[in-house]
């Protein structure tokens, strides 16, 4: 080619005389920042597609490529994501070796031996309502009433003798079972004993005043003073009354 002929780009076109270019072996030119950006095109049509990643942060692309998910495979039957080094899917329980679901439930944990669990109640029993607050003010109640009957009326003078008489000895039953209870054997076994011997109640009188801490056995025994104050009151009523007849 003559000097002075305009040197033509084989791709933009244009005179590129001016402007660095190169010459191949057919004497044809073109620019240098052409060749540059086609053989960059060409290369990245030949490199392989690489997965998006969420942007071009190193640590995410990383983060990305790392997680479970992108290397999870799904679930045959449920499409839940199942982990590489995972055999049982989490969701419905599907085999992915043997092909079929497993089912499975949660085993109660076994009771220890040797150990016993105590049972608990869900309210006072009948004991601990007698020798309670509640038995003290039922037993006051019975005491009064019956024995302001047996001041109007001498017909309630043998029920109220009756009564007083079965709180006495429901009394003295309460105390021994109390005794036992408390860790008081040696006082439990006189209040038995008194059953037999009358004059070992002195002792269980100073126990229950003295030794038992119980405020309840207190105030049964003071009910049943007044329970004996008022049947002697009334049976010297009743005798006064039949004098002046």
């Amino acid at each position: 080619m003559a000097e002075g002929q305009p040197k033509v780009c084989v791709i933009c076109k244009q005179d590129c005389s001016t402007r660095p270019h190169v010459k191949d072996k057919q004497g044809r030119y073109a620019c240098r920042a052409c060749v540059e950006k086609k053989q960059a095109k060409t290369a990245a049509a030949k490199a392989p597609q690489q997965p998006q990643t969420g942007g071009t942060d190193p640590v995410m692309a990383r983060l990305v490529e790392g997680s479970v998910a992108v290397k999870s495979t799904p679930c045959p039957q449920c499409s839940n994501p199942i982990p590489p080094d995972g055999i049982v899917c989490t969701n419905c329980g599907f085999n992915t070796h043997t092909g079929k679901a497993t089912r499975t439930h949660v085993a109660a944990p076994e009771k220890e031996k040797g150990i016993k669990t105590p049972k608990v109640r869900s309210g006072p029993g009948i004991g601990e309502l007698i020798s309670g607050n509640g038995g003290v003010v039922l037993g006051l109640l019975v005491v009064l009433g019956l024995g302001t009957a047996a001041f109007v009326d001498e017909t309630f003078m043998l029920v109220y003798l009756i009564v007083l008489g079965l709180y006495s000895i429901t009394y003295q039953v309460m105390v021994i079972v109390t005794a036992f209870l408390d860790d008081h054997q040696i006082w439990g076994a006189l209040g038995i004993a008194s059953f037999i011997v009358p004059f070992i109640g002195l002792a269980m009188l100073f126990y229950v005043l003295f030794i038992n801490a119980r405020g309840a056995l207190k105030m049964h025994l003071l009910i049943l003073i007044i329970g004996g104050i008022l049947l002697g009151m009334a049976i010297v009523q009743g005798g006064l009354d039949l004098g002046g007849a």
